[in-house]
């Protein structure tokens, strides 16, 4: 083999090595889901290492144009299985769910269109086998326009994601949460900004793909990662996991007081969808409770129980305030106190009355007949007491026992 071609492809098998090392080690921990989706990422990139060691390999047009058709789906299936794994890694799966089918309905397509090429030359207009000063034989081909107006808007998407998801993360994140997000942020780039020079003609060596080699350093990042700070343990908990699976109701207003997040206990509680009410006054969607509007638009803590028909609620609703001291939102959350609300009315009925008769017994009556004298002494009016009793009771209950004096 020719010391050029040794030279290029040595970094290469390192990383092929290296993604065989990360998919074993992630079989491992299969279990954690960020392991599962490590290893769809790790495999992906094996195949587009080995596919293109392969090709660099073969002598013949049609053995690079086969290598090459597998490489390019192994490095259309990084893009996706990649935001698969940010997804995961920051709590996301929730949202990654609501494209999936499109990214997956995308990336299949793509796939099926470089396999077909040689029928319809949509994205590939003419390939050759050319030996250039360096010394081995490379597979020269010529990309249409068209092929660049789909690929690198998808790809750039899905990477603008992840940069997103991660950087949120770096943000938000302490110690060694940070450092996790700073390595996969960095595994991200080597391959990106490799596929970039492709794109854009400016690689090193002109028809050569330096993707392959940037997978060894992205490696290394996360292994690093997964060695050093425990990657696959480190799921975050974003707020569609965290809470949406709360029993509290939660309404997040804006400063302006507007609705711009509910969870699901919230939508059960007052039987309305967030897409009906996200982005409407909150005291227009919750006037259904009979609370003054003022209360939920106060700059202050505020606290008060709601009735909805058999629901009871008690509702809080706390200011959110910046560091400049300004009111940046409400938060605004939400009990069933049901249970709670119909015990005290059971305990006051019966500290209230009596459980033989039904009557209102002696601090219940003194309750009612102070109010009755008050009332009339405001409306300078009477009222009239009849006192009932009878007469040597006491002899039933103790001749007969007081089983037969309740009958009586």
């Amino acid at each position: 083999m020719p010391l050029a071609k040794s030279v290029f492809l040595f970094p290469i098998i390192l990383s092929s090595i290296l993604m065989v090392f990360l998919i074993a080690l992630s079989w491992i921990q299969r279990v954690e889901r960020l392991a599962q989706a490590l290893i769809w990422v790790a495999m992906s990139m094996l195949v587009c290492s080995t596919a293109y060691t392969l090709e660099i390999l073969s002598s013949t047009l049609d053995q690079k144009i086969l290598w090459e058709n597998i490489r390019i789906t192994g490095s259309f299936s990084i893009s996706y299985f990649w935001l698969v794994f940010v997804c995961v890694y920051t709590g996301r799966e929730g949202l990654l769910k609501r494209y999936q089918k499109i990214f997956i309905a995308i990336t299949v397509l793509f796939i099926i269109g470089m396999w077909t090429d040689q029928i319809h030359h949509l994205f590939r207009s003419q390939w050759a086998i050319e030996r250039p000063a360096y010394g081995f034989p490379i597979l020269n081909i010529s990309y249409t326009s068209l092929f660049y107006s789909l690929f690198s808007p998808y790809t750039t998407l899905i990477f603008l994601s992840c940069l997103g998801l991660l950087l949120d993360v770096f943000r938000k994140a302490q110690g060694r949460y940070r450092i996790q997000a700073a390595l996969i942020l960095a595994s991200m780039l080597p391959p990106s900004v490799a596929e970039l020079l492709v794109v854009l003609g400016k690689t090193p060596l002109s028809s050569l793909s330096f993707t392959p080699h940037a997978f060894l350093l992205t490696g290394i990042l996360i292994g690093w990662a997964v060695f050093k700070f425990d990657l696959y343990r480190s799921v975050l908990l974003a707020r569609d996991v965290v809470v949406d699976t709360l029993q509290e109701g939660v309404i997040v207003v804006d400063r302006h007081g507007q609705i711009i997040d509910l969870n699901e206990s919230a939508r059960m509680m007052l039987g309305i969808s967030a897409e009906n009410v996200i982005g409407m006054p909150v005291v227009q969607v919750l006037s259904i409770t009979g609370v003054d509007a003022e209360v939920f638009l106060a700059k202050e803590k505020q606290c008060v129980e709601i009735n909805l028909g058999q629901l009871y609620l008690e509702m809080n609703i706390v200011p959110v305030i910046d560091n400049a001291k300004l009111l940046s939102a409400r938060i605004i959350t939400m009990y069933d106190v049901t249970e709670r609300v119909l015990l005290m009315e059971q305990l006051r009925h019966l500290a209230q009355y009596d459980t033989l008769t039904g009557v209102m017994n002696r601090s219940a009556l003194f309750e009612k007949a102070q109010t009755v004298v008050n009332q009339s002494r405001f409306n300078s009016g009477c009222f009239s007491l009849i006192m009932l009793d009878i007469d040597h009771f006491k002899r039933i209950n103790d001749q007969y026992g007081h089983q037969t004096g309740d009958r009586a």
